[in-house]
């Protein structure tokens, strides 16, 4: 009986996470540059048309 508890939770969380995580989500990444100074991510969202940049320092 136990088993059945644990797969019946595993299947729900699998079954609720890509829900929760499309949820709220309207930014699509433009770019993304890795380099070994820094990174630089550009997002835009798809609702606004609001563009963000944010760059991180590797140092």
């Amino acid at each position: 009986m136990k088993d059945n508890k644990q797969w019946s939770k595993w299947l729900l969380t699998l079954a609720l996470v890509p829900a929760g995580l499309s949820l709220g989500c309207n930014e699509e990444k433009v770019l993304d540059v890795e380099t070994p100074a820094g990174e630089v991510e550009v997002t835009e969202d798809t609702e606004t048309g609001e563009v963000d940049v944010e760059v991180d320092d590797n140092e």
